[in-house]
């Protein structure tokens, strides 16, 4: 089968309207892929039998990324068919993983023409509440293969307010997704965040650019017996653009240039929704957080040492057992004690809030605790660590923190 063929077919059955595409992308202002753009627009060419045209592009980006496989695969076709030799054309014909592997890149990246107009001005539904110190929040679709940066809006912390600004290509484990035992090669699924950045010259060149290692397995996949480690956000080797959709070992794959743009975006503790599919809402569709008014009663009832309320916030599933809830009151109270009446900080930053995907009812509630009080001894103690909770709604409609974990 030859790829020009193959790009006929496709585009007649994904009813592409390519004649919008430019308009569309100026409208979004978005970081863009400029190599994805130049096959997007192609392929419009090609669709248009416009194939002189379609060549003399294909030309500019064999020179501008000689490393897009894709681009000098599309390129050498459409020499073969001026040259009226494209029925002998397909080095890959009897190699079908190789041939599927292109056109699933293919497919994902035409794919983002549609799905640039169903994104603009929406959000993902996970997406719940993000206090204003965020400053970015990326979204990962497996099935789409696209990652997608948002930019916090929100000036003040009672509003929600984001903006899309990079809609990218995205390679994930070679058997897809969620992640359970330790090689596997599926990428996870949940909401994570990332905790540190690993600079090229300390890594094989495997994954490229750098890497953004992020925090698998979280509180949740340990509860649910889940194994693994060194899930990474990735470059790929230089003599690549990018990977066929599912090619890691578990990794977030994206291609160097937009790891490198990114970078000036992301950082440590960025939060990370990974999803299978994604489902969109509109930016003005969203309803106020409950969760983040649970929050505030969390937060409030310790500040005001209102013991009984704080641990209504508990469900009866966080504890192991009548003792173990005896104890973990117990030690709470004695702590409450110890603290005098003069001023107790504690503050709390960088919150998000997100439903969880592929769990029914259940969120993930993130956020970084600045702690100072004085004990009886006029000891001042300052503490500062990050918190994982993951709340669900009770049989009576209300949240009720389920599980937590406290990293020092």
């Amino acid at each position: 089968m030859k790829i020009l063929l193959y790009l006929f077919i496709y585009i007649a059955l994904s009813n592409l309207l390519f004649a919008d595409t430019k308009d569309s992308n100026a409208t979004l202002n978005r970081l863009e892929d400029k190599a994805e753009q130049e096959i997007i627009s192609i392929i419009s060419l090609i669709s248009q039998q416009k194939t002189d045209l379609a060549l003399k592009k294909a030309e500019q980006l064999h020179k501008s990324a000689p490393n897009f496989h894709l681009g000098q695969l599309i390129h050498s076709d459409l020499l073969l068919n001026r040259s009226n030799t494209l029925n002998n054309f397909f080095v890959f014909e009897k190699d079908n993983l190789k041939k599927d592997n292109y056109l699933a890149e293919l497919g994902a990246r035409v794919d983002s023409v549609n799905l640039q107009k169903m994104t603009n001005q929406s959000t993902p539904d996970n997406f719940d509440f993000f206090s204003a110190d965020i400053a970015y929040i990326l979204a990962f679709d497996y099935t789409k293969s696209r990652l997608y940066l948002f930019q916090n809006k929100a000036s003040d912390q009672q509003t929600v307010s984001l903006k899309l600004i990079a809609d990218q290509y995205l390679s994930i484990g070679q058997q897809g997704a969620l992640k359970q035992i330790e090689g596997d090669k599926k990428s996870p699924i949940g909401v994570y965040r990332i905790t540190a950045f690993i600079e090229d010259n300390n890594l094989p060149e495997l994954y490229g650019w750098g890497a953004f290692p992020i925090n698998y397995p979280n509180r949740w996949d340990k509860k649910l017996s889940r194994t693994g480690s060194g899930i990474w956000l990735h470059g790929v080797p230089r003599s690549q653009y990018s990977r066929p959709p599912q090619s890691s070992r578990g990794c977030l794959v994206v291609s160097n240039n937009f790891l490198q743009e990114l970078s000036r975006y992301i950082g440590i503790n960025t939060p990370m929704l990974l999803a299978k599919s994604i489902n969109w809402t509109k930016s003005g569709d969203k309803k106020d957080s409950q969760l983040i008014n649970y929050l505030k009663l969390w937060h409030n009832s310790w500040l005001r040492k209102d013991l009984t309320t704080f641990s209504k916030l508990y469900a009866p599933e966080f504890f192991k057992g009548e003792e173990h809830k005896k104890q973990w009151l117990t030690n709470k109270s004695k702590l409450l004690s110890s603290i005098t009446a003069s001023k107790i900080i504690f503050n709390l930053s960088q919150i998000s809030i997100m439903h969880y995907p592929n769990e029914a009812n259940l969120v993930s509630v993130n956020f970084q605790v600045e702690y100072q009080y004085n004990n009886h001894s006029q000891a001042v103690k300052n503490q500062q660590y990050w918190t994982q909770q993951y709340w669900q709604k009770n049989n009576y409609g209300l949240w009720q923190i389920i599980d937590e974990e406290i990293e020092k």
